[in-house]
C-alpha cells in the first residue's frame, strides 16, 4: 500500500510507523484502502491529545462500519480537531445520548464519500450516486481503551 510519498508499506508496517510516531503536532496525510480496496486519503490533522495510532484505531472502527455500506466509496477521512473532540462526550450527553460513564475520551472524524448507485442504492437512505461531504463520525472510549462508534452523520 502506498503512503503519501508513494512508498509501499504493508498494513503491519503502517501500524509500526503509527506506533513509533511521537510528534502528534505535525499534520500529515497518507493513503489507505477500505475493504473494497478503493484508496482513500487519511488526514491526521494536528493533535496534542491523540497520536497517529489513536487516530488510526478510530479510523479502523469507522471503516469496519463503512465497509458494510455496499457500493459506497470512501474518498477521505480525517481528524477534526482537539477542541471539538475532547468536548464531544459533553455534547452527546446534552443531546440526550446515554453514555457509559467509563467512557472518558472522545474523538470526531470527518469524511467525504460517494454513495452507492444502481441496485446497491435501492432500499438505502442515500441519494444514489452522490458525494457526501463533511460526514462526521463520533467515537468514545475508556482511557486508552478500544474506540466505540457512538453515532455518525451530519450535525
Amino acid at each position: 500500500m502506498a503512503d503519501a510519498t508513494g512508498s509501499e508499506h504493508s498494513t503491519s508496517d503502517q501500524a509500526k510507523a503509527a506506533n513509533a510516531a511521537s510528534d502528534a503536532d505535525t499534520p500529515s496525510t497518507s493513503s489507505s484502502s477500505s475493504g473494497s480496496n478503493t484508496p482513500y486519503t487519511v488526514d491526521y490533522g494536528t493533535s496534542k491529545v491523540y497520536s497517529k495510532a489513536d487516530i488510526d484505531a478510530a479510523i479502523q472502527v469507522v471503516m469496519a462500519e463503512f465497509d458494510t455500506w455496499k457500493g459506497a466509496t470512501m474518498k477521505y477521512i480525517g481528524y477534526t480537531n482537539d477542541d471539538d473532540s475532547i468536548h464531544d462526550i459533553e455534547y452527546a450527553v446534552r443531546l440526550g445520548v446515554d453514555i457509559d460513564p467509563s467512557y472518558t475520551q472522545s474523538i470526531i472524524l470527518t469524511s467525504y464519500f460517494h454513495s452507492p448507485s444502481g441496485k446497491d442504492a435501492e432500499g438505502t437512505a442515500w441519494d444514489p450516486d452522490k458525494d457526501y461531504n463533511d460526514w462526521l463520525w463520533h467515537l468514545v472510549r475508556a482511557d486508552g481503551g478500544d474506540w466505540k462508534l457512538l453515532t455518525w452523520g451530519y450535525v
